[in-house]
């Protein structure tokens, strides 16, 4: 059974904005989720994430600084709830996590509120995918 909530991160979504980069997984999840087959989450460092992937994918021209607008109403268009996990008391766990699964602090965030959330994760990123098969959380589109 999959779950009803899938936490997205940026580089999931990411892949819905990059011309190179057409992911046809990604394209159904948020069609799902437009239907209300299920919700999609994420946590506040997302936004900084898909801001900083636009102005990367300016700099290495993959897209046009033109293209900004139009991915960043998209972005503003995806259905996704975002949660704010600003407590103090997150750092020590989130460390911990990358500290074990070999993870980056900001990844092992989004393993952290797949967790949390008792939610599927969505990424394009494999060692976060990795960690979450070790870590029994169901992934979208990598059954």
């Amino acid at each position: 059974m999959k779950p009803a909530l899938w936490v997205v991160d940026a580089s999931f979504c990411g892949a819905l904005l990059m011309p190179d980069e057409h992911n046809p997984q990604a394209i159904r999840l948020i069609a799902e989720a437009r239907r209300g087959a299920c919700r999609l989450a994420t946590h506040s460092l997302w936004m900084y994430e898909m801001a900083n992937l636009l102005v990367s994918a300016v700099r290495r021209r993959r897209i046009r600084e033109e293209d900004v607008e139009t991915a960043g109403h998209l972005i503003e268009a995806l259905p996704i709830e975002i949660h704010t996990p600003m407590e103090l008391a997150r750092i020590r766990p989130w460390a911990e996590l990358a500290l074990a699964s070999r993870l980056t602090a900001y990844d092992a965030s989004y393993l952290a509120l797949a967790e949390q959330l008792r939610a599927g994760l969505a990424t394009e990123d494999e060692d976060l995918a990795v960690a979450a098969r070790s870590r029994q959380v169901p992934l979208w589109g990598k059954e």
